[in-house]
């Protein structure tokens, strides 16, 4: 295996190129979590997976309540499926928590403010109430606690993590929280053991091939939980050696996608903010175009399995325009695969593409 046949496996493997998914639940599932700050990017993320989905479709979805966007994993928004949620917040959820104490005391937040907010919020939403932050905050406010934008923010952190709250349907362009037993359904917990194989069988089904140090990175793992969860499903895997380090797939891989298939990827795809090591898809030198400070990642341009540049869409009159710039070693691409990229996405925004 060949440096650049890493990136091609993993087109595959994500279901970029060659999907047979029909609903977002399937594309969530499949990939275990799927980063989901930018909410609007990350549902064309889910769209881009499936054989044919637009954006109301997917957020239809989401709306249904069997793909939910709560703080897991790493300390950031994620989509994962209803199924999964509670496991995986008794698996990453202790440690997201811990990262967070510090801030938690400079904003003082002591463990009995926390619980009585909790407490207040749970009983705000019962009975099937979907409430914004604001309408939450000012509840808080009438109850005694004070409130400010980091305060707020915290304080529904710390309810997402005790499985108090997750995501309610979005209300024209807010969001919502729910109670998470209104909004899904009990499941059996795991044990430690089990939770982190069935955390790495989902990431090396979907992810493959990478490395040890990338499953830690995408799960917010140790690397010793990590390398606990591979060797649980050691089994099901084997390692090529690239590099100096061991790519690790199992038999989901197969052979290397060569067409000439243009991708416009959404800012945080899977495929960019999944690895540690991206240098399989893009230069070092590129890299400093398509991600700005603080690892935010561009809207990408990707062509068998290279990032060859950026892109950004704003609507119009005339549909979704859609503004390509390309690295400075990249010349050009071909017309047919770039317009047949830009209709796909036009095609989930239900509008017409205009190419810039």
């Amino acid at each position: 295996m060949k440096k650049s046949d890493i990136a091609k496996l993993r087109l595959h493997n994500q279901r970029i190129v060659g999907t047979e998914f029909s609903s977002a639940s399937q594309v969530v599932s499949w990939l275990g979590a799927v980063q989901a700050q930018d909410y609007h990017m990350a549902k064309w993320a889910l769209g881009l997976r499936m054989t044919k989905a637009t954006d109301r479709s997917v957020e239809s979805e989401i709306d249904s309540g069997s793909i939910i966007r709560t703080h897991v994993l790493r300390p950031t928004w994620h989509f994962v499926p209803a199924a999964d949620v509670r496991w995986m917040l008794d698996l990453t959820g202790p440690r997201i928590e811990a990262a967070a104490r510090s801030r938690q005391r400079a904003l003082e937040l002591d463990a009995k403010t926390l619980n009585k907010s909790t407490k207040v919020i749970a009983k705000a939403l019962e009975g099937g109430n979907h409430l914004t932050r604001p309408e939450l905050m000012s509840i808080l406010e009438r109850s005694g606690i004070k409130r400010s934008s980091q305060r707020g923010i915290h304080i529904m952190f710390h309810a997402e993590l005790e499985k108090m709250v997750c995501s309610g349907r979005q209300r024209g362009k807010h969001f919502t929280y729910a109670l998470m037993d209104e909004r899904v359904p009990k499941t059996k917990p795991l044990l430690k053991d089990e939770a982190l194989g069935k955390l790495a069988a989902t990431y090396f089904q979907s992810h493959a091939p990478a490395t040890v140090r990338d499953f830690a990175w995408w799960s917010g793992l140790s690397l010793t939980e990590a390398r606990a969860g591979i060797e649980s499903i050691s089994s099901r895997l084997y390692s090529e050696t690239v590099g100096g380090e061991a790519y690790w797939m199992n038999g989901s891989v197969s052979g290397v996608d060569g067409r000439s298939t243009i991708h416009f990827l959404p800012a945080f795809d899977e495929f960019t903010v999944s690895y540690t090591d991206r240098t399989a898809s893009i230069s070092p030198e590129a890299a400093k175009l398509a991600i700005t400070g603080y690892a935010i990642f561009n809207p990408t341009i990707v062509l068998k399995g290279q990032i060859v540049g950026i892109w950004k869409r704003s609507f119009a009159k005339a549909g979704v325009v859609i503004e390509q710039q390309l690295f400075p070693d990249v010349e050009t691409l071909a017309e047919k695969p770039l317009k047949a990229a830009a209709r796909r996405y036009a095609q989930f925004t239900e509008l017409k593409a205009v190419l810039s």
